[in-house]
């Protein structure tokens, strides 16, 4: 036996393996932008983590989080502030370093932290901004703040059910327009969180598009007719349109129709290069129209499976059952004597106001409710 060779061997030294850095910046930007972590805390723990991996893994890491920036909660705001705290004049935020990606929330307590942690800055220098809850009839404050940021180029909002603007009276429309943010963005996507619920006010969408003349990129759930709305949408190169599947009982009822695409196509309302409708494996009712009319123009048509079958539920079931619960709440409350009446109100009343005081109790733990049926708990 060869004891000189066992002796090399056992002292041969171990290289690790290491992957070349386009492969490492996908892997950490997957994983940081992931929507599967269960607490913001459990993002800056993969960081950490990563921190002692290696010193490759180290510095990539800390580019991939100032580039795509996650500020959703306090402790968010807080570490950012710690790791490349913003600048507050408008000199010193243009010298900042830019980020490719900024997902923000748009509530109350976005607004507290607006003047709190100076977001501002942060939205100046991004390229892609994705809001999300966002208030309803806040897009075009968000709008105003993105006006001297030039180089954003994509936009991304989540509204609960879709309201733009609270402008009660249409003949105000005209002055509204003529005050419009106008912004360079060329990339739009507007969903509402609510997809069962029906469009109606045209006014809405209108001014969802008005500030963006440049748009060449929409995506969006909302179901509205693009017929009524094609004199901003002339410059689109690309339309995405996310159609969840509906079934009424057994009937496959997904449809296009409510978009009034076919039509707005047919008339030369506006002709884009790309359409993409992502849906379910069964197509909508109006595929094949839409095929025609596609060939014809020589639009590019993709069909793009995104949901499953039967993935949401019958919206109308489940407007009647809660309708039906309703009524027969109302019934037993009316058959109630009069006291007992006055009795259920009291309690309700008194519940309220336990309520109201436990959460004054303890000034550590607040929790802020949004419009968007989210609670967030702030704990200092």
């Amino acid at each position: 036996m060869d004891t000189n060779h066992a002796d090399d061997s056992s002292n041969a030294v171990l290289h690790p393996i290491t992957f070349p850095d386009e492969i490492v910046e996908d892997i950490l930007i997957r994983a940081w932008m992931s929507s599967s972590w269960s607490t913001p805390k459990s993002r800056w723990l993969f960081y950490c983590k990563i921190l002692g991996l290696s010193r490759q893994w180290n510095r990539i890491v800390y580019s991939v989080i100032v580039q795509y920036r996650c500020l959703e909660t306090l402790a968010d705001f807080q570490l950012y502030n710690h790791l490349c705290p913003p600048t507050g004049t408008l000199e010193e935020t243009e010298q900042q370093p830019r980020c490719k990606y900024l997902r923000i929330p748009y509530n109350d307590m976005a607004l507290s932290y607006l003047y709190g942690f100076k977001l501002h800055p942060y939205l100046v220098c991004c390229d892609e901004l994705d809001v999300i809850p966002m208030y309803d009839g806040k897009l075009w404050t968000i709008c105003r703040l993105l006006v001297n940021n030039e180089h954003v180029r994509a936009l991304s909002f989540d509204l609960s059910s879709f309201a733009v603007r609270a402008f009660p009276d249409p003949y105000i429309w005209p002055h509204l327009i003529a005050n419009a943010p106008t912004l360079v963005v060329t990339t739009l996507s507007i969903n509402t969180q609510n997809i069962g619920w029906f469009y109606r006010d045209i006014l809405d969408f209108k001014a969802a598009l008005t500030p963006f003349p440049k748009l060449a990129h929409l995506r969006t759930n909302v179901p509205v007719s693009l017929l009524l709305v094609s004199e901003y949408l002339r410059s689109l190169v690309t339309l995405t349109l996310d159609i969840p599947p509906l079934y009424l009982k057994d009937f496959h009822a997904t449809s296009l129709l409510n978009w009034s695409l076919i039509s707005a196509l047919k008339k030369g309302a506006f002709q884009p290069k790309k359409i993409t409708v992502e849906s379910g494996p069964l197509k909508p009712i109006g595929w094949d129209e839409l095929c025609k009319i596609c060939d014809t123009l020589g639009v590019v048509l993709i069909y793009s499976v995104k949901y499953p079958e039967r993935h949401t539920l019958l919206v109308t079931n489940r407007v009647k059952e809660a309708k039906r619960n309703l009524e027969a709440a109302s019934v037993r409350f009316d058959n109630l004597p009069i006291g007992d009446r006055a009795t259920v109100s009291e309690n309700i009343d008194r519940h309220i106001d336990r309520y109201h005081a436990e959460l004054r109790e303890d000034p550590k733990d607040v929790t802020v409710g949004t419009r968007t049926s989210m609670r967030i708990a702030i704990r200092f």
